[in-house]
This record gives C-alpha cells, structure tokens and sequence, in this order.
C-alpha cells in the first residue's frame, strides 16, 4: 500500500512539473500582481496587519494580535469584503538568506532535486528545514555552468506563526519577502500549512495523484516483464548473426588485418571496455552500475549511489566525458539502499 509520504512527494512532484509549464512571467504577475490577502508580519512576530489588494490598490484593515481574540477580530473585519483567494504571508527582508549558486548547465532540468540533496552543503539547513526557492542569473557558457539564486528562510521562527494562521482559515500559501531593490522574493510553503480553503484542489490533485501513483507501481513490473519478453525474441534471432561474425572475426585475426579493422571500429562507434574503465575512474566508490548501453558512442547507464545528485557534476568534470544528464528523476530507495538514477552521455573519442 502507498503510504502518505509517498503520495505527498509524488503530489509535491507532479505539482512541480505542472507548474514549470507556466510562463515566469505569469507566475510572477500571479503573487504580486493579482488580488490577494496581505498578512505584513511585524517585526516582533506577533501582530499582523491585514491588507487587500485589489486591482492593484491595497486596503489597510489594520493590525491585530497574533492570538484568538486578534485572529477573531481579522475575520471580522474580512467578512465585510469580498476575500481574496490568494493569501500570502509578508516578512521583512532582513529574515532572507541569499546566496549564488553554480551548477553543470546540464542539470537545469533537475535543479529542484539538486537543490534538495545539496541544501545541507549549500547551506547549515537541510532542505525540510527551510522555505526555499530559487532563480536563474546567468548561463556561463564559457565554462557551461548556470548561475542561479537561492532564497530561503528558516521554518524554525515562523511555524507558530504559521499555525495561529492555519487554524484561523488565514493560512498563507507563499512567503512574500519586498527587497530594497524592489523586487520581491516569492517562497512556496510546504502542504503542511497550506490553507484550508483550497482543499478543493488539493483533494482534485490528490486524485490525480493516486492514479499517477497506481501507474508508477504497475509501470515498472509490466515494462520488465515486456523488456525480458523482447529481449529473449531477440537473443534468438541474433545468435546466426553472432556465429557469422565470430566466424568472420576469427578469419580475420588469422589473415593479420583484423586488428587494425577492429581498432578502426571501435574508435567509431566507441569502445564498452574504455566506457567502463571512465566510468570507474570518476564514479565514487558508493556507487555501483545495473546496466550500460554503447551505441555511436553514445552511452546511457543506470545504477544506485549514496548521493546521485553529484554525479552530474562528478561527469562533467572529466573531458572524456560530455553533455552527462539524467534520464529520469533520481528516486531515493527505501530503508537506506541508495538513490537509483539513469544518465545518459556521450563518450569522447
């Protein structure tokens, strides 16, 4: 049976990837733009001013207390206007950490995963630890590296705020951080505290979610169970084939140019044994390869390591190596057996 933390991550997930279809510039109109309940946190913590946007003209409804007569006295004062769906929590920006971060160009499909198993590095939080997000800067094409910025702010000092909103039906669902530039940074917060009057959606995603979860169950046996099918059909109709080049390789071992043909080939179409070799070089030692596939010198490989999302970086290091990427997301296993990942890229020559 699936259990719920899995369904929330494939949910948080599949979320992700629908968002990452929206243009940026619609998103960014959507939280700073559009019609929204602003909660302005003080700077002590325990009032907030309450806010409505509206076409663009913000509406002061005062300050109240960060308590049950103050939270009472906010929805009264609401139910007197049309509220807002959007509902986002304002903090000042000396609560931001910011920092800059570089990246193999390659990896810009997989930043989210990245950020999440490297958070700990980047920063002294782990990534459950902090409300994040993050932007691209530049593309350092001369290097290939992409330069990003990550924002975040630590949950330690906000979770009894957050609360208090939640439980009064005022629970924001992004951190709104204005910067002395301007510009404001927007922070997504986690489906712990995300507000009530959205159950709607959350329970219509969670619907999709547990179809997409059946799915990615059964997919894998059934797609094993076919693969096996199709390779055993294969090997069979190959096995003439394999007796005829033996055959011929040993005719031409014997004539004394098959070494040259041979060498000639494998530089064309790279060599499994050089693949392998690379491989093991730059690969840490925590991690270990299930399969590998050379075709043109285009090689794609899957495995399990401690700590997948470096590899990326520890491949494009190396010169023999180019344009490494991952296939799927990496898919953290269960009981401390390592993350299962699948990469392709193409092997110098």
């Amino acid at each position: 049976m699936y259990s719920r933390s899995m369904t929330n991550e494939l949910m948080s997930w599949w979320a992700a990837r629908m968002l990452e279809l929206v243009p940026e510039q619609l998103l960014r109109r959507d939280a700073t733009r559009m019609d929204a309940l602003l909660l302005r946190l003080s700077d002590t913590r325990d009032r907030v001013g309450i806010l409505v946007r509206r076409k663009g003209q913000q509406q002061d409804l005062g300050e109240v207390a960060l308590n049950a007569n103050g939270v009472a006295s906010a929805n009264t004062a609401l139910a007197k206007h049309r509220r807002p769906k959007l509902v986002l929590l304002c903090l000042q920006s000396d609560i931001l950490l910011e920092r800059t971060v570089m990246l193999p160009y390659a990896a810009l499909r997989h930043v989210d995963q990245l950020l999440v198993y490297e958070m700990d590095r980047l920063t002294p939080f782990t990534a459950d630890e902090v409300f994040w997000n993050w932007a691209p800067i530049k593309h350092d094409r001369a290097r290939n590296q992409l330069h990003l910025r990550l924002s975040l702010v630590p949950k330690a000092g906000l979770r009894e705020v957050l609360m208090v909103l939640s439980t009064a039906g005022l629970g924001p669902v992004q951190l709104a951080v204005p910067m002395p530039c301007g510009e404001t940074r927007l922070l997504p917060l986690d489906h712990a505290v995300a507000q009530p009057r959205h159950q709607r959606a959350v329970l219509l995603a969670a619907a999709a979610t547990a179809t997409l979860a059946v799915a990615v169950v059964a997919a894998p046996f059934a797609l094993q169970l076919h693969q096996i099918m199709q390779l055993d059909s294969r090997a069979g109709e190959l096995r003439p084939i394999i007796a005829e080049v033996d055959a011929a390789r040993r005719r031409m071992a014997e004539s004394g140019s098959g070494a040259d043909v041979f060498a000639a080939e494998a530089t064309r179409v790279g060599s499994v044994v050089r693949a392998l070799a690379t491989l093991t070089e730059v690969l840490p030692d925590d991690t270990y390869l299930t399969a590998l596939t050379l075709r043109q010198g285009k090689m794609t490989f899957t495995g399990r390591s401690a700590g997948a999302a470096r590899l990326i970086t520890a491949l494009s290091v190396d010169p023999a190596i180019r344009d490494p990427a991952f296939l799927a997301p990496v898919t953290r296993g269960v009981g401390g057996g390592g993350d299962s990942f699948s990469i392709r890229a193409e092997l110098g020559r």
